[in-house]
């Protein structure tokens, strides 16, 4: 709100503290002074709010030079591994996870209503359990400060503050072990809101509880006696500040429960949305609608507030209109600060989150240099921003968080974090008096706090020179003066106030976490654990050598930012040496390791870590945390990446392109692919429920995804040209002609085993290998429902009891003779299988080794499938050993669409992962026997060999499978044996030319993360990646729907086609296909987005698989801060 009239309410809503027994009235306060540079009204005292606080400080009428300190430098939290060389970082001087945590007991000390089982305040119970508006029950929410009114501006001006720092930083919180306790955090006043919308009245029920009333009552919220009045707005008396930040809150909370609990998401958003309808058509400042709030929360306009509730709803829906509302409400100008009355600087920073325009860019930039030392906010003497009497510790880390949240957007790098971390270090410790202002942090905190519930046992409360019996852990009070003046005085109602609008900025400017040196246990399983090492070295590191010990035998460390050089022969001692890119650390910088130990049991719980020539052991090992009812207070913050992109500056590369939107939108390709009963939660709106009588001799082959795959005409031409050609060839080529006359060759319908368990096992294998990639872009419950498809679908088809295996549904010619959605199919659908008969070892040991990493990934999430799935994987397996055959001699009618070529590189890979699932050596030992030594023409559905070598690497590390990948790159990488097109693709065929290049990356990606080719191969790999998203002649991305230049005539029926017509071939299709990779262009990079043009933009399963898994790789590897700078672009 632009005009900025200051809270000249503050006054009358704590002046009666100064007696318990003083009844007061509301009164107006009289304006004494206005700021300069912004329009603030500050009130004046009146008679009776007279207090007589002692000098603590001699004050001067001038205020001295501003210290800056610039001992401490800025912590590398927004990286998860390490801080590139040259980039600085600090270990953490404050502990900000435990300032984190404490701020949550806050908000929990504020409950109102009906408390939780887990309620972790002893000295908190149920309270206000009447309140109501006109009958409608009103009961929950927060209590805004020391008082208890409910006042649902500040509310949810808290509560969007803190969800968008659970958006930006909830890595912070889960390793913290406090997610789940801020999702309980949140859902108190989401819960509220819910309640105090009314839609089909229009009401939305703004405030409960009359401040006069109120303020006359010293006591506890569970001893209130007077009434409780509750006040709305309406069409008739409108109020679009409260609405519109009531708005944001709930959309905010839609985008960070959509994971954990989808169908409250849907409802938050559901809310939002019509809240949001009702504010914008009926604009209005609600306390001029509710007199009743203008003496506390009196609102000075609501476009702000508006904007921010438009851009959050564009974040949730993408929907445009909420765009174009929020750019609509955007002010350009200088904002004043951010808080409850004053959302300006949210509002350009959201749209520059959401358009990466430069001139919001420009307003952070001004924003932030404002409150910065030598902007035209003062500062106190001792450095802390100095905006307001009025919440001084408030608006110092509202600034803060305004720095992060731009950090994480790509917006200030170490100068915005060095100006965040010395306002909320200000407030924890680094200020005249060594005082926490947040209570309970370090043992030096005020222990008189303006707050009723902490003053007050049941019959008596504390005098005023009594400390609080209650400690209201994690509350921020209003903080000291403008000469850094404070004294611990509960009638201090200015500086000693806590209030839940001070902690929400502060509580997510303390979500920037580092760790001490030592070895960190971060997760662990019956088996083994994972966990990383934080090297802060006190001396400056030009290559390194570790001793990482633990308390127990380890059989096996693994890791891939280090070089593992030898083990202790107890294996309790591991050496580590750095690779070429992390070898220089500064003095006082931070470099973390991630690893994997395999250990028997679960005891491997503790180790200490040695840099040679540096010192003693140092341990830092922790725990996993987790969360229990009492919620300990937390002692680990560890770092962690921020969302999308590191920021510029900050090693190795900014993205080009935002690899993890590429990955999000290829887990939608797959959710349109999808057969069988939908879930609830299908996101493809032009997708139903399809092939519903799918079965093989009537048993249910309900599921799956549907293929989406051409005619391999690579096998066409080779029969066509067959000079000696058996009569089953014969029948094949046959079979082709009538396809290639028929020209329906694609989109379609069937579904074939092979490329479906090829598909699935490629995206197992990126989960396993980059989780944190899935994890940071908050698709990690996507990437597990996507899996979810395919391998349900393969414990259907594999009946262990019959030894039979089915592995395709759906008659090819039949299916492509049908142009149409697969909602409409009425075609027979027959089901072929393989048993000891009719054996197919390629489609059966591609399955395995599906199932196989599936159960490793699910192993953590889900056991009991996991269990499910290594069952069915073993048993698959050993049908597939005892049979060996080509599957598409046993099924002809695969031969024309997936002809195979051979069995042993799925077996490999299956045996591969059957060991990797359970190290049962007799697993290693067959795949070894399948492996083929020779140079690797490709990957794909049909070869396997550099998947099998890659593998028998990973679990070995012999030397002859890292020679065997890095032959592989180096015939794809630029100069080798396979050619590339004018402007970089690697070409290796026609027939899906961006599969290859992106498989060739997938390959490059895992290779590195296994601690082969390094940069080299990273570079590769965002080479032709970067070309398929837009680095290419044409500026176009053949992933659909990403940017705003891609292809939108896919040959794809379900994308062409609505109920009753298809989009004819010079029409775009009427649906977009999210996510799907197209076939690729020509040699020299020719393509023309052509639907009838089924090798070029056809889509397919397996075309994505590898492309996905490349994304995230190089999206891990960004966020991991071991990305080299991209590529320069050929065209």
């Amino acid at each position: 709100m632009y005009t900025n009239i200051f809270r000249n309410n503050e006054t009358q809503r704590y002046a009666f503290y100064t007696s318990m027994l003083l009844q007061l009235t509301i009164l107006v306060a009289e304006i004494e002074s206005t700021s300069t540079d912004k329009p603030e009204v500050l009130p004046t005292n009146k008679d009776y709010d007279n207090i007589s606080v002692p000098t603590v400080l001699t004050s001067s009428s001038t205020v001295p030079p501003v210290s800056t300190n610039n001992s401490t430098l800025p912590s590398s939290h927004f990286i998860k591994l390490t801080p590139p060389p040259g980039v600085g970082g600090s270990e953490m001087k404050y502990d900000y996870g435990n300032a984190m945590g404490l701020s949550i007991l806050f908000y929990d000390a504020q409950r109102s209503g009906k408390l939780p089982s887990s309620n972790p305040i002893p000295w908190r119970s149920d309270s206000a359990m009447g309140d109501n508006g006109d009958g409608h029950d009103l009961t929950g929410g927060w209590y805004d400060a020391g008082d208890h009114v409910k006042f649902n501006l500040p509310m949810a001006t808290s509560a969007h503050v803190l969800g968008w720092g659970l958006e930006k930083f909830k890595d912070a919180y889960e390793h913290a072990g406090k997610l789940n306790d801020m999702y309980d955090c949140l859902r108190t006043p989401l819960d509220y809101f819910l309640k105090c919308w009314v839609p089909s009245q229009q009401t939305y029920w703004v405030q409960v509880g009359d401040g006069g009333l109120d303020h006359a009552f010293w006591g506890r919220a569970e001893d209130m006696h007077m009434s409780r009045p509750a006040y709305k707005i309406y069409p008739g008396a409108p109020g679009s500040d409260v609405a519109g930040s009531t708005v944001a809150a709930l959309a905010i909370g839609a985008v960070v429960f959509k994971e954990k609990d989808a169908g409250y998401s849907a409802k938050l958003l559901e809310a939002a949305k019509s809240l949001y309808a009702f504010a914008k058509s009926n604009p209005g400042i609600y306390s001029t609608s509710v007199p009743q709030a203008k003496a506390f929360y009196n609102s000075s306009g609501y476009t702000d507030e508006m904007c921010e509730a438009a851009a959050e709803l564009y974040k949730a829906t993408k929907d445009q209109q909420y765009l174009i509302d929020a750019k609509f409400f955007y002010d350009p100008t200088l904002a004043w600060g951010y808080f409850w009355n004053d959302k300006q600087p949210g509002c350009q920073l959201l749209l520059w989150e959401l358009t990466q325009e430069s001139k919001y860019k420009t307003n952070i930039e001004a924003f932030i240099a404002s409150y910065a030392p030598g902007g035209s906010v003062p500062m106190t003497p001792c450095g802390l921003t100095y905006r307001s009497k009025w919440g001084s510790n408030r608006y110092a880390s509202n600034a803060a968080f305004i720095a992060v949240i731009a950090v994480a957007d790509g917006i200030g790098g170490d100068k915005f974090l060095n100006y965040a971390m010395s306002q909320i270090n200000y407030i924890l410790g680094d200020n005249n008096l060594h005082l926490s202002y947040e209570i309970g942090f370090g043992n030096n905190y005020p222990k008189r706090p303006h707050h009723r519930g902490a003053a007050c046992k049941p019959g008596w409360c504390a005098a005023s020179w009594q400390d609080s019996p209650n400690i209201v852990y994690g509350g921020l009070v209003g903080g000291p003066d403008q000469n850094d003046d404070y004294q611990d005085n509960r009638e201090d109602y200015v500086k000693n106030e806590v209030a839940c609008d001070y902690n929400a900025g502060f509580q997510t400017a303390c979500a920037v976490n580092a760790e001490d040196q030592g070895v960190y246990i971060d997760n662990h399983w019956d088996g083994g654990f994972q966990g990383h090492v934080l090297l802060h070295p006190a001396v400056a590191l030009h290559g390194w050598t570790i001793h990482v010990k633990f308390d127990h035998p380890v059989d096996k460390l693994e890791t891939w930012v280090a070089a593992l050089t030898s083990t202790s022969s107890d294996k309790t001692e591991f050496v580590l040496t750095n690779k070429d890119y992390d070898k220089d650390v500064l003095s006082g910088g931070n470099l973390k390791i991630d690893f994997v130990a395999r250990a028997s049991g679960t005891t491997s719980l503790a180790g200490t870590v040695t840099i040679e020539g540096q010192g003693p052991p140092v341990t830092g090992t922790q725990q996993p945390t987790g969360n229990s009812s009492g919620r300990p207070i937390l002692t680990v913050s560890p770092s962690h990446s921020e969302k999308l992109t590191p920021p510029p500056g900050v090693g190795g590369s900014k993205m080009k392109y935002d690899y993890g939107k590429a990955m999000g939108l290829s887990i939608l390709f797959y959710d349109a692919q999808r057969s069988g009963k939908l879930p609830g939660n299908n996101p493809i709106p032009w997708r139903g429920d399809s092939a519903m009588g799918d079965n093989g001799d009537g048993h249910d082959l309900t599921g799956g995804w549907y293929d989406g795959k051409y005619i391999h005409f690579e096998i066409y031409e080779k029969l066509r040209n067959c000079q000696s050609c058996s009569s089953e060839d014969a029948a094949t080529v046959s079979q082709f002609d009538i396809m290639v006359c028929i020209e329906q060759t694609a989109g379609d319908h069937v579904k074939f085993n092979l490329p479906m368990a090829m598909s699935a096992h490629v995206l197992g294998w990126g989960l396993e290998k980059f989780k944190d990639a899935y994890e940071r872009a908050g698709k990690l419950n996507d990437m597990y429902d996507c899996l979810r498809t395919p391998l349900d679908y393969f414990l259907k088809c594999w009946i262990p009891s019959q030894q039979t295996y089915w592995v395709q549904v759906g008659d090819g010619g039949a299916d492509h003779a049908f142009w149409g959605r697969a909602e409409d199919m009425h075609m027979g659908r027959p089901a072929y299988k393989i048993h000891p008969g009719a054996p197919g070892s390629d489609a059966a040991g591609n399955t395995v080794a599906a199932l196989a990493i599936g159960a490793v990934v699910f192993k953590e999430k889900d056991a009991g499938y996991s269990a499910k799935l290594l069952e069915a994987a073993k048993s698959l397996y050993e049908f597939a050993k005892a049979n060996p055959g080509i599957y598409s001699n046993s099924v002809p009618q695969a031969k024309a669409f997936y002809g195979s070529s051979g069995f042993k590189d799925e077996m490999c890979e299956a045996a591969a992962e059957l060991y990797k699932a359970t190290k049962d050596q007799k697993y290693l030992t067959d795949a070894k026997s399948f492996y083929d030594p020779a140079l690797a023409w490709g990957y794909s559905w049909d070869a396997k060999q550099p998947g099998c070598q890659l593998l028998l690497w990973e679990l070995t590390q012999e030397a002859k499978y890292k020679t065997n990948m890095e032959e592989f790159m180096a015939s794809y990488a630029p100069g080798g044996s396979v050619p590339m097109t004018p402007c970089g693709l690697t070409y290796r065929d026609k027939w899906g030319s961006n599969r290859y290049a992106a498989n060739a990356a997938f390959i490059a990606v895992i290779a590195v993360a296994d601690g082969i080719g390094g940069d080299k191969f990273l570079n590769y790999a965002m080479s032709q990646i970067n070309y398929i998203l837009g680095d290419n002649n044409k500026h176009l991305s053949y992933e659909i729907g990403f940017g705003n230049n891609y292809p939108k005539k896919p040959h794809h029926r379900g994308a062409a086609c609505k109920p009753g017509w298809c989009a004819a071939s010079w029409q775009d299709s009427p649906n977009i296909l999210y996510g799907g990779l197209c076939g690729g262009p020509g040699p020299n990079d020719d393509y023309q987005d052509n639907r009838d043009d089924y090798v070029k933009n056809e889509v397919a399963c397996d075309f994505n698989a590898g492309f996905q898994t490349a994304c995230a790789g190089l999206y891990h590897f960004a966020i991991n801060n071991q990305l080299p700078p991209s590529p320069p672009a050929k065209c």
